[in-house]
């Protein structure tokens, strides 16, 4: 069986990444993408049974609440909208070297110590987004539902967070650097950083230490460290293919219609609580927020 599909967006990521993986998915057998007004259209049209939506964070709620009203099967880019109130994910749940660290994570059965994620970068992006937190919403959600999903293969949930905010580059405002503390449901504290604007300084890592070992993970990467049956310290580490997640995403998006189940992964609770967190610790001010 295959499934009509339309891809509503027109930018770069849209047809380098959206467009290629809705192609190369055997049960996805159409592709019709627009930038324009007759996106609208698109989304209520009867002729394509799923929308894919990857357009600016201002324009998609009211699309995807158009194509939902007309009975749409819906795949929308994270984050789903600019706050809380309107929303009511590339998405890094789909990385390989996430998954695996992930899987790891559930077979230890282990106790959370503390995490952190420590992501630091200088975006060349110029223009100034017109919404709170402006790049540190734009992407910094992906990293917020990374960190969520690592969490929950440990059973784990944020309760709590406590965050500031700062703006190093004036032409990334209205802020571009977040540093947070996460309470958890079992009463643990970690970190997480983000920052679009630090120049020298360059990093990708999420780490993982529980009470039977510890995970850190990068983009192509997952090292692990725990003890053997003589209580040696052993660790690995595995080299993992790069993945943007979109084609894993759009594949399990296809067989969540087909078999009419639908992976935790891409479910609207998961992008929506995201995006909790994050407008949470953005509006924070050093004060905690419980969630």
């Amino acid at each position: 069986m295959t499934i009509n599909a339309a891809l509503l967006g027109a930018g770069i990521f849209a047809i380098e990444e959206h467009l290629p993986a809705i192609q190369n998915c055997p049960q996805l057998l159409k592709a019709v993408y627009s930038r324009s007004r007759q996106s609208a259209k698109i989304a209520t049209a009867s002729g394509a049974p799923a929308v894919v939506i990857a357009l600016p964070i201002t324009v998609q709620p009211d699309l995807i609440r158009k194509a939902l009203a007309a009975g749409k099967h819906v795949l929308s880019e994270k984050p789903i909208a600019k706050d809380i109130a309107t929303a009511q994910e590339l998405n890094f749940r789909f990385w390989n070297s996430i998954n695996a660290a992930a899987d790891a994570l559930r077979e230890w059965n282990a106790n959370l110590v503390t995490f952190r994620t420590s992501v630091y970068s200088l975006t060349q992006r110029r223009k100034t987004p017109e919404y709170q937190g402006g790049f540190l919403l734009d992407g910094g959600v992906r990293f917020v539902a990374m960190t969520r999903y690592l969490l929950d293969a440990l059973g784990e949930k944020v309760s709590k967070v406590v965050g500031f905010s700062t703006l190093l580059v004036p032409k990334l405002g209205p802020v571009d650097k977040l540093d947070a503390i996460w309470q958890l449901s079992n009463g643990c504290q970690g970190s997480f950083n983000r920052s679009f604007g630090t120049e020298y300084k360059s990093a990708f890592e999420v780490e993982m230490v529980t009470d039977k070992g510890s995970i850190l993970v990068k983009p192509t990467e997952v090292a692990i460290l725990t003890k053997d049956a003589s209580g040696e310290k052993s660790s690995s580490c595995s080299e993992l293919e790069m993945t943007n997640g979109v084609k894993e995403e759009m594949i399990t998006f296809a067989q969540a219609i087909l078999t009419d189940s639908l992976d935790r992964r891409l479910s609207a609770e998961e992008a929506l609580e995201d995006l909790n967190v994050l407008e949470n610790m953005l509006s924070s001010n050093g004060l905690a927020k419980d969630l």
